[in-house]
């Protein structure tokens, strides 16, 4: 994304060493010769010094190239605040990999979602069921200081007959937008639009985050700077159920903690909880749903 810059190397002390004139003198009349000056001592020379290489700005940050795994998995609780105790929950698992390689000013990302598991019952996926990925999904995309994007080839990730943009969604968890430095305070906002999925119904999904980078951490034993996400969502779409109009309407919000190791240039994880109200309405019936998710990404 960009280049560390480096900071200017410690200023060395100098020590001057200043000439001492020595004079000697004979005693007048006293007829004893006069005694031989004492022969001058050499000015010692400056110790050597080794001049320091500049170091590193340790809140530099620029992704690396090379190839990375990840895992990412949601688990999440829907229900029904007008039907006390229906409930079910939703599970998804994905395994993505990448390459990140030179390509101009950027680099371009070549990967895939090697896999995409899903587990959620009939009233919750629409009749999606378990359904997961059939075959690895490919993508693409560049990485640089404007942003992150990733996109499938041709019309394949806004398909809702298969998990394609709940996958590629989850692959964009494992590739985000960092400045070039990631001091403490530091902070900056991105707004993204992806399609989704709503079981059979394509809906847009809009979202505002904004970031802050709160500090030193740990993730996995690893040292990292911690960055916060706040991310506020808007959902919209429209489809036929049964022969009658659909709707899809919805808000949410969370909270991420992404994990950076800015010495290797890669995301080490996150961890994140988020809460989305969706209202489907056919005809003039109207049905609400809560939906509570919490999120972790971990590389492999």
């Amino acid at each position: 994304m960009s280049i560390p810059t480096a900071r200017s190397p410690l200023p060395h002390s100098a020590v001057r060493v200043g000439a001492i004139a020595l004079l000697a003198g004979g005693c007048a009349g006293s007829g004893r010769p006069a005694e031989p000056a004492p022969a001058p001592v050499p000015a010692p020379r400056p110790a050597a010094t080794t001049p320091v290489a500049p170091a590193a700005r340790p809140t530099a940050f620029a992704y690396a190239p090379g190839t990375y795994r990840y895992e990412v998995r949601t688990d999440a609780v829907v229900e029904r605040p007008d039907a006390r105790g229906e409930r079910e929950n939703v599970g998804t698992v994905a395994m993505v990999t990448y390459t990140l390689a030179p390509q101009g000013r950027a680099l371009g990302v070549t990967g895939q979602v090697e896999s995409f598991a899903v587990s959620a019952g009939e009233r919750v996926t629409a009749g999606a069921g378990d359904a997961g990925l059939q075959a690895p999904l490919p993508f693409r995309g560049t990485v640089d200081a404007a942003g992150a994007r990733l996109s499938t080839e041709g019309t394949l990730g806004q398909r809702c007959d298969g998990p394609f943009g709940a996958a590629l969604t989850a692959a964009r968890e494992t590739l985000v937008r960092f400045p070039a430095s990631l001091a403490p305070g530091t902070r900056w906002a991105d707004t993204t639009t992806a399609l989704t999925c709503r079981g059979d119904v394509p809906a847009t999904l809009q979202t505002i985050a904004r970031y802050e980078v709160v500090g030193r951490a740990e993730f996995a034993g690893t040292p990292a700077i911690h960055v916060r996400r706040q991310t506020s969502t808007t959902l919209a779409g429209r489809g036929v159920a049964g022969g009658r109009p659909l709707t899809i309407a919805g808000a949410g919000t969370g909270t991420t903690s992404l994990y950076v190791d800015n010495a290797r240039g890669r995301l080490l994880g996150a961890t994140g909880e988020s809460r989305t109200t969706v209202t489907v309405r056919i005809a003039n019936a109207a049905q609400e749903f809560v939906q509570r998710a919490t999120l972790r990404v971990t590389a492999k």
